[in-house]
């Protein structure tokens, strides 16, 4: 089997879903700045990898990861360095310096790097200055920039509130100057909620020209089709379409990291008992071993004790016990909970962080909430709430 575990699938190993990507160029040649909105292991990095890889015609696509970026200027140097290595490897950048040369603090352009005045250096007023002159004939230039709300949690929790929202302004206007829109568009993706964080700063005017752009686990189809193309291809394994769908209904949220995870058991049993044939059996341990692994799921937790603190945490942590503990939390007991914990004005944003992080959603009944994943729920039970 050919898996790939908590990183991003690229070349042979990614999944082309063609449909999702088709509809994420077309937002993208409308000329929308779009935000992606999904929760955590669902592909989104293996999206946009796959797009600069891949790109449409007359479209030059840039992937910045910029999680542990935790100051403006820090964001803007890696945005200059990704746009002045595109038109270098484009081969358009003689001319470009040229131009450019005066108006910027880049001294120099070789294949060892770039290399800046010895200053220090405004790099919002480059990238602004590089981007208005930026000539790439009848291509436009797509940034797609990883993890974004992480850098803004790192600039409130590094530099306070009020810097965090001087940055979400500054690349606000830097999308809707006119010099700039007709040649880069953004794309801004992550882990953690945007919207969620913006509305904790009560600055969500600093995001509301962005299109929100749904990636949403696979449906039945897909995810029979992912298991026998990617993992199973060629693999001489013998799994029948019966238990491939026992699978997918244990596992009832079909995103790809929970897939893979199953399917790596899978392949550990098989070994085990020299054996090619995967069966209801051989899934139920699989699912048994599954849990009993730490490594797979602790980021659940640990990203909550990062994301908040004393009973922010505290009440965070109560509500998906509640879920774990019982078919659903309903929105009372969430209230009370909040209530309790003296936090009641600010839960409705840590709910919905939750919601948008993967954890639990209330699409079944708007009162309910309930965990995505029986899987996450089942070692949430047995990892964090005993």
């Amino acid at each position: 089997m050919n898996i790939i575990i908590g990183q991003a699938a690229t070349g042979d190993k990614f999944y082309i879903r063609k449909k999702l990507i088709n509809k994420l160029w077309r937002r993208i040649l409308t000329g929308n700045n779009i935000l992606v909105a999904a929760p955590r292991r669902l592909g989104k990095t293996s999206i946009m990898l796959y797009c600069q890889e891949n790109p449409q015609e007359h479209h030059e696509v840039i992937y910045i990861i910029t999680e542990s970026v935790n100051n403006q200027n820090e964001f803007y140097r890696k945005l200059v360095k990704e746009v002045v290595q595109k038109l270098e490897t484009t081969k358009r950048i003689s001319k470009f310096f040229k131009n450019i040369a005066t108006t910027t603090s880049i001294k120099s352009i070789s294949a060892e790097g770039i290399s800046f005045e010895n200053k220090e250096i405004d790099y919002h007023e480059d990238f602004t200055n590089i981007v208005e002159q930026l000539d790439f004939e009848d291509s436009k230039l797509i940034l797609m920039i990883d993890e974004f709300a992480q850098t803004v949690e790192n600039i409130m929790q590094d530099e306070g509130d009020d810097s965090a929202i001087k940055f979400l302004e500054s690349v606000r206007e830097i999308r809707i100057n006119p010099k700039i829109s007709n040649k880069i568009q953004f794309l801004f993706a992550g882990s953690i909620g945007l919207e969620n964080i913006v509305s904790r700063l009560n600055a969500v005017s600093t995001i509301n020209d962005l299109y929100p752009f749904k990636v949403t686990p696979f449906t039945q189809e897909e995810a029979i089709d992912y298991i026998q193309k990617i993992p199973l291809k060629d693999s001489g394994y013998d799994f029948q379409i019966d238990d491939i769908n026992y699978l997918l209904t244990r596992l009832e949220w079909n995103i790809p990291y929970f897939i893979n995870i199953i399917l790596d058991e899978v392949r550990s049993i098989c070994e085990d008992n020299d054996s090619n044939i995967i069966n209801k059996e051989t899934i139920d341990q699989a699912f048994d071993n599954v849990l009993r692994n730490k490594m797979y799921f602790e980021h659940w937790h640990t990203r909550l004790r990062k994301s908040y603190k004393k009973n922010d945490y505290n009440f965070s942590k109560a509500v998906l016990n509640l879920a774990a503990e019982n078919p659903y939390i309903t929105k009372a007991q969430i209230a009370d909970l909040a209530v309790h914990l003296e936090i009641l004005e600010e839960h409705k944003d840590i709910l919905s962080a939750l919601e948008y992080d993967g954890y639990i959603n209330n699409l079944e009944a708007q009162d309910k909430y309930v965990f995505n994943s029986p899987l996450l729920k089942a070692w949430w039970f047995n990892n964090v709430t005993n």
